[in-house]
């Protein structure tokens, strides 16, 4: 009967396994929040292709009648830039809108968000 006790007592080691396989499960489900958080253009948050467009256009306008460089300014950097402050606009200006307008400041151009 000592034998038989011996792999009873491998038994207890085999759930430890089994606990570790349970974790990974809920990793692999789909996260439903994911697709919500792009920024939508008929939602009121955020800014719309038309006005990341608007904005780029009025930056670059300013930049040539200020003498400023303009072959270095790409709108994928200026639409990264203004999508990346808009999650901290909205949390401090909560229930307006975010614009941002084009200002000459200190001589050189540049982006001023605006809460409306």
């Amino acid at each position: 009967m000592t034998a038989a006790k011996s792999p009873a007592a491998a038994t207890p080691a085999r759930p430890q396994p089994a606990a570790a396989a349970a974790k990974p499960q809920p990793a692999a489900s789909p996260k439903p929040a994911a697709p919500a958080s792009e920024p939508k253009n008929g939602g009121g948050a955020g800014l719309s292709s038309d006005d990341m467009q608007r904005i780029f256009s009025k930056y670059v306008a300013a930049r040539k009648q200020n003498a400023e460089r303009t072959d270095n300014v790409k709108f994928d950097n200026i639409e990264k830039t203004l999508r990346g402050m808009l999650p901290s606009l909205e949390k401090k200006h909560a229930g307006k809108k975010i614009d941002f307008e084009v200002v000459v400041k200190d001589g050189k151009v540049a982006l001023k968000p605006v809460a409306k």
